[in-house]
């Protein structure tokens, strides 16, 4: 379950990470030019897919394994 609860964080902090790039994209490029979006190495629409899927899964794995209190103080935190 610990692993498990590692992956959850990791797609949390992902979610969270990609929806800073997104809307700082006219600083990273002057700060962090070699972020993707930055960069021109993902557009938008695809980095909210990928926020998004990282969203449902680690959603997802806290519903499955971690009963309904560890999951509605995750999906609280993706808000």
């Amino acid at each position: 379950k610990a692993l498990l609860g590692v992956v959850a964080l990791l797609c949390g902090n992902g979610y969270i990470v990609g929806i800073n790039q997104i809307y700082d994209v006219d600083i990273d490029k002057v700060n962090k030019p070699f972020l993707p979006i930055a960069a021109g190495e993902m557009s938008p629409g695809v980095a909210w897919i990928c926020i998004l899927a990282l969203a449902v899964a680690g959603t997802g794995i806290t519903m499955a394994n971690f009963g309904p209190l560890i999951s509605g103080l995750y999906a609280f935190g993706l808000l």
